[in-house]
């Protein structure tokens, strides 16, 4: 494991421990160093455990926001929430978010209360890094359920990073619920 912590060559890391096999439990932390991540893995698996389990390591900055996209197939069917540091609680619906940005039948972003020119600059960067076709009119971006950190990399430069990304049905909202369809 050592080996592998040199060679991201970053100072924090964020683990996942995601299990193999139901009815283990998934675990996961921020912030930590190499000895951090060594001791992380040694509390919470055991070594006959070991093998059930999948270990994504990830270089590690402090998140300036966080949160989730939910797109669907037509142009209005997009909405962001995000609050900032970690994206924590939005995803599972005990946070409450801070921002939210929704997409209207023009395919026009809309910001709602977030004023700072930077956060909408981030946000707009954020969705340009979401795969999409680009109809002349508007973007069709790829649909589904990203969740995303804005973060401030170790070059000082403010970039997203996904870190997660679903296809499936269950993730999309009611989008009956939100507003009329735009197509």
């Amino acid at each position: 494991m050592e080996e592998y912590l040199k060679e991201i060559g970053a100072q924090k890391f964020y683990i996942s421990l995601t299990p193999r096999e139901k009815g283990l439990e998934r675990f996961g932390k921020a912030n930590l160093d190499q000895q951090g991540i060594l001791n992380y893995i040694k509390e919470n698996i055991s070594p006959e455990n070991m093998g059930k389990y999948n270990i994504v390591l990830q270089q590690y900055f402090d998140n300036l926001y966080g949160g989730s996209i939910v797109i669907g197939e037509e142009k209005s069917q997009f909405v962001a929430e995000l609050k900032q540091g970690m994206m924590s609680g939005i995803a599972s619906g005990y946070k409450t978010p801070e921002f939210t940005i929704t997409r209207d039948a023009d395919g026009v972003f809309r910001y709602g209360n977030i004023e700072d020119e930077g956060v909408r600059k981030a946000m707009h960067q954020t969705f340009l890094s979401i795969p999409y076709k680009d109809t002349g009119n508007y973007k069709k971006f790829t649909p589904g359920y990203y969740e995303f950190a804005i973060v401030k990399d170790d070059e000082g430069i403010t970039r997203p990073i996904f870190t997660d990304y679903r296809k499936n049905p269950a993730y999309q909202v009611n989008w009956e619920k939100l507003g009329p369809k735009s197509e």
